[in-house]
């Protein structure tokens, strides 16, 4: 045999192992996709070996992907968005359409689940969804929104069409979720033995999924039934069982967020380093290793001065906070009630600014602009600026005069516009709660922002940076470091 011949022989025998183990591979990925909504823990274990043993990217990137959606029927998201956007990166490097569409709305699930930013990673693509237990979620949300709108007809019809999704023969995933919406229509309409009924069959199947997102919202809901029908002892029992699982799924939430976060940047990290790809090709073949090197040391250079600067605002920042306390401990202790002592303020300054109306004369009498100036420091020992309404005209009401008087004395005085009075009182406050309070440093961030009167964790964020100059968590980090050399040499 010649050594052309032998050289063919080899290669078709190579080509006939590769399709072999291919066909293998999507023999078993097909089953693992088959059973992924009612045993996604033998699904997961058929892409754990599927991907151990893939050489070709496509079969990686299926395998990755029902890995992930496995992991996220059992609630276990930090592990889901791990797979998902390592599918994620294979999908886009060899652009398989099909499945960058798939990964990405798993991936926005489980950001919109979260309550995240960034679920931008999630194609605008409209229309029907890929994926059958998405197409599910989306009819049982529909049918919530119907059933909190009191259209029980619209919320039946979204049931109905969703049961269309899932086997009875096999119930999984999706039939716990269509058992929940027929169990609170029938809450809805006050049949609740009906209601019970459709309850313990969700949670039957939840059991066996150990979803403990699902279990809580199931058994907070049966619970809830017990307590109509007059069963306190079970509705004392689910309702225990409802905590413990707030419980698991609060800490894989946490989990889950931080998991997320690290991802999104790494995602952001590779998208970038994409873009710049050629840039930085040219870039290496131009610059010798020793321009390398200086690069490096200037970007050192540039990080650590600029860390200088970040932790200089914070020591500044922490210099002036103690000042100010010194000063308020000079002063007497006040009432921190607000009470209307001001009503005729603004009406007299109207009287007086006719008739003193030279144009360099402020708009507010000493006099008045005194008494709200003592009512201010009232209104920052109550904490009131914490309140989630709190604006210019609220505050203008309480003092009894009008906003434009009061902007002015606040301006004038204090050396800022409302809005950034409001936001130096919030963040001064929720700043020496973590100083003085360790319980503080524990709490996330967003708890921190709703403390402080911020319904928007990304706003807090961004004005105690501007205040501060570092981020909240830098922060308190800063004060953990503080407090541990504190103990050190004591």
């Amino acid at each position: 045999m010649s050594l052309k011949s032998k050289v063919t022989v080899i290669f078709c025998l190579i080509t006939c192992f590769v399709y072999s183990q291919s066909s293998e591979a999507e023999k078993l990925l097909n089953q693992a996709q088959e059973i992924v909504s009612y045993n996604p823990v033998e699904a997961g274990t058929i892409t754990e070996h599927t991907l151990k043993n893939a050489t070709d990217d496509q079969v990686k990137i299926r395998s990755l992907y029902i890995g992930a959606l496995s992991s996220y029927i059992l609630g276990d998201y930090d592990l889901a968005l791990t797979k998902a956007f390592e599918g994620k990166e294979l999908a886009d490097e060899s652009n398989n359409s099909e499945f960058k569409f798939k990964i990405r709305e798993l991936i926005g699930r489980i950001f919109g689940f979260l309550q995240l930013k960034g679920a931008d990673v999630v194609n605008d693509d409209s229309g029907k969804s890929k994926e059958s237990i998405f197409e599910t979620e989306h009819l049982i949300e529909k049918g919530n929104k119907s059933l909190f709108n009191s259209v029980i007809d619209s919320a039946q019809m979204f049931a109905a069409e969703a049961k269309k999704n899932w086997s009875e023969s096999n119930p999984g995933y999706q039939a716990a979720l269509y058992y929940g919406l027929v169990a609170d229509i029938d809450f809805e309409q006050k049949n609740f033995e009906s209601s019970m009924q459709n309850y313990k069959k969700a949670i039957q199947i939840s059991d066996e999924l150990k979803n403990p997102f699902l279990n809580e919202v199931l058994y907070d809901k049966i619970a809830a039934n017990f307590l109509v029908l007059g069963n306190p002892q079970e509705f004392q029992k689910y309702s225990e069982l409802s905590k413990s699982f707030n419980l698991a799924s609060s800490k894989i939430e946490t989990k889950a967020s931080n998991e997320a976060h690290k991802l999104r940047i790494k995602e952001l990290d590779r998208r970038y380093s994409k873009q710049t790809a050629t840039y930085r090709s040219i870039m290496w073949i131009l610059f010798s290793l020793a321009m390398v090197a200086l690069a490096l040391k200037i970007i050192f250079y540039i990080r650590n001065r600029n860390r200088l600067k970040m932790f200089g605002r914070l020591l500044n920042y922490l210099k002036s906070q103690e000042e100010l306390k010194e000063v308020r401990k000079t002063k007497p202790a006040e009432e921190t009630v607000i009470e209307p002592e001001y009503e005729a303020v603004a009406e007299t300054v109207e009287k007086e600014a006719e008739t003193n109306s030279h144009p360099k004369t402020s708009s507010l009498l000493k006099e008045s602009e005194e008494q709200i100036l003592a009512a201010l420091e009232k209104f920052e020992s109550s904490k009131r600026y914490n309140h989630k309404d709190m604006s210019l005209s609220k505050l203008a009401t309480q003092l009894n005069t009008n906003t434009k008087y009061l902007s002015e004395v606040i301006n004038r005085n204090k050396g800022k516009n409302f809005n950034a009075y409001i936001n130096k009182l919030r963040i001064d406050y929720i700043t020496e709660k973590m100083k003085e309070d360790p319980a503080y440093l524990n709490y996330k961030v967003s708890y921190l922002a709703e403390e402080c009167g911020y319904s928007s964790h990304s706003t807090f964020t961004t004005v105690f940076k501007s205040i501060v100059g570092v981020s909240p968590i830098m922060f308190v980090d800063f004060i953990r470091e503080e407090s541990h050399q504190e103990h050190i040499s004591n």
